[in-house]
Formats: structure tokens, sequence, C-alpha cells
């Protein structure tokens, strides 16, 4: 009898033992599987910023206003579907382009997004302009978000510690993408749903400087 006990003893602690390492194996593949999930959406994400850096770049050389001359500051619309174009992708003259941020693509069906804001700082106060003018807010291609930055905050990036009056006169551009991650893997998307991850790339724009 005792040693039958016995057994059934050492069967149990081997049975507490595989539970407990299943236990532990499922928790490690959760956590290899996070560490997967995460370096694609790190991926993406890096996609992303390059991809508005690159075009920040590129819009940094171009005139955005209609007439400032005579005091038009509305920005272009011209000049702001070629900056979604370059970012995002679009048809040009019946030609496909691919964007900047390929192979990702906005779908504003889930309230992805590109908005675009431009910028004159004389030093002390920066003015924000979109298709309407002077306003508190950039221009949103499809009308889904707005700009993550105020003006204040804007205006604490472009100003320089120590230079005589805060800063020279300057314009900039920011470009704002707000894409959402699909998992790959799918583990948790169920609870949590897509991932919203948002870029943004802010560059000097000399047409945007204000005139003394």
């Amino acid at each position: 009898m005792m040693r039958k006990q016995k057994g059934n003893g050492q069967k149990g602690q081997r049975g507490q033992s595989f539970i407990e390492l299943a236990l532990v194996l499922s928790l490690l593949i959760f956590m290899l599987v996070g560490v997967v999930e995460f370096g694609y959406m790190l991926n993406q994400y890096i996609t992303l910023v390059e991809g508005t850096r690159e075009v920040a770049r590129v819009a940094s050389k171009g005139e955005p206003f209609v007439d400032p001359a005579a005091g038009d500051f509305r920005v272009r619309p011209d000049f702001l579907e070629r900056i979604a174009i370059l970012v995002d992708g679009g048809v040009v003259d019946t030609n496909q382009i691919l964007g900047s941020i390929h192979p990702l693509a906005l779908d504003p069906a889930i309230e992805d997004d590109l908005v675009i804001s431009v910028f004159s700082f004389d030093g002390t106060a920066v003015k924000r302009f979109n298709e309407n003018g002077e306003s508190s807010d950039g221009w949103s291609r499809h009308n889904n978000r707005s700009s993550r930055f105020t003006n204040a905050e804007i205006a604490q990036k472009i100003t320089i510690t120590g230079y005589p009056g805060g800063a020279p006169n300057t314009g900039a551009i920011l470009i704002e993408v707000y894409y959402h991650y699909n998992q790959i893997l799918n583990l948790l998307q169920g609870w949590t749903g897509p991932i919203e991850l948002h870029a943004f790339s802010i560059m000097p724009l000399s047409a945007a400087e204000p005139t003394p």
C-alpha cells in the first residue's frame, strides 16, 4: 500500500510539471509572437517616418500660397494635392504614381488620413495656413483627422534658443500621417483592433517666410 501511494504521488508531480511547462511555453510563445508583431509594426512606422520626411524635403522648395504679393495666403490646392500624391500615391495624367509610403496605403474607411500645415513664424508668433487661408488647423485629405500639434508647440520646435528676439523669420511645412496598423499575426487584433500610428516631418519652407 505504501508503494502504491508513492507511485501515485510521483504521477501527480509529473502531471503538475507538465501543466507548469505548458503554461510557461504558452507564455514564451505569446511573448515571442508579441516581439515579432512589434517588429512588423516598427518597420511600418519607419516607412511612414521616412516617407513623410522625403516628401517634406521636396515640398520645402515649392510655393504654397495662391498670391502672396496680393495678400492671398490660401494654400494652393495643387500644392496640397501634389504632396498628397507624393505621400500616398495617385493618378497623374493617367499614370499611377506610387507614394513615398509604398507598399503602405492610407485607408480613409478606418480613419487613416494625411494632414498638411504651412507655417509662417516672425520670431514671436506662429501663423498656420491651409486651403482657406490662416487657420488653427491644417488641410486634411480625407477629413478624418486634424493636426496633433498646436501653433504654440510648433513655435517651440522652430524657436532658436539664445537668438535675439527668439528666432529669425522663417516658414515651415508640417506633414502628418495617421495610419492604422493591422496586425500581421492577428494575435491581439480582436482585443485592440487596428493600432494607430502617427508619423510626421517638419521642414523649413522659405516661400512661407513672413515679409518685413
